[in-house]
């Protein structure tokens, strides 16, 4: 699996798949062993019944997104679009986080939950929850929830953290 760079750049990412497609359709042969590595339509073609799918720029994309570990390119725009936010402001990066482990109906906004990024952005920043026992039912912090428990137990019916959910929900969830 190909590593991110530290700041990934979307627009490069981009640049990326189109140099790919351009190499495929130029028949490289590396072009083709990418495709088939990455690409589980493409698995196991030889190179005439691979030049045959016509791949098209949303296949490029994939196997970009594949190379790095995502299981598609909507999840690592994602990701790049996290990070970014982490890094420009703590605040609104957590929120972004938050979304990406809840989804919009949770979290607000029209996103869908991407449980698989969250868990990469907690991979890269392992400090992102912090002491914030709200955050803690996010990840399943389990130790962190009971410290905040030992102090109140009507405590998971109570609201609050960045969302303004009563943990009991933000576990469930």
């Amino acid at each position: 699996m190909k590593r991110l760079p530290d700041r990934p750049n979307l627009d490069q990412l981009k640049r990326q798949a189109k140099d790919l497609l351009a190499a495929y359709r130029g028949g490289d042969v590396d072009a083709f062993s990418r495709f088939r590595d990455a690409l589980p339509v493409a698995a196991r073609k030889d190179d005439a019944a691979l030049a045959a799918l016509s791949l098209r720029l949303h296949d490029a994309q994939s196997c970009v997104a594949r190379e790095y570990g995502f299981v598609s390119w909507a999840d690592l725009r994602s990701f790049v679009h996290a990070r970014g936010a982490y890094r420009a402001d703590g605040d609104k990066g957590v929120l972004n986080w938050l979304r990406l482990v809840y989804g919009g109906h949770i979290a607000g906004g029209n996103s869908r939950a991407r449980p698989t990024v969250a868990a990469r952005m907690l991979e890269d920043n392992p400090r992102l929850p912090g002491d914030d026992a709200y955050l803690a039912c996010a990840v399943g912090d389990e130790a962190q929830l009971r410290r905040a428990l030992s102090g109140n137990r009507a405590w998971v019916n109570r609201a609050g953290g960045p969302l303004d959910l009563p943990p009991l929900v933000a576990v469930t969830h």
